[in-house]
């Protein structure tokens, strides 16, 4: 839904008083998105003591490779979060 509202400016479909809504909406769709991928993180992080109990040398460095991978794209989530959270008070600020 991200990249579907991301097409729509592209497309130019909004009008300037819709703005604040979109970027609500993307604001909605991000923290849906962080709460989803922090529950994934958190089933990594089980499955990582679990390995560490379990399993080898070689398990250990795939596992790092996926955990790198989550973090990564949890700290890219909030940043886009937060810039179109200020997106939106600055179009509610310019309405008002």
């Amino acid at each position: 839904m991200i990249q579907h509202t991301f097409l729509g400016f592209e497309l130019e479909l909004f009008n300037t008083h819709e703005f604040h809504y979109v970027y609500w909406y993307l604001d909605y769709l991000f923290g849906w998105a962080n709460n989803c991928l922090h529950r994934a993180e958190m089933l990594l992080n089980v499955q990582e003591q679990y390995i560490d109990k379990k399993c080898g040398k070689k398990e250990k460095k795939r596992k790092k490779e996926i955990m790198s991978s989550c973090s990564d794209q949890i700290k890219e989530r909030k940043s886009l979060r937060l810039i179109f959270n200020g997106m939106k008070e600055l179009c509610l600020g310019n309405i008002k």
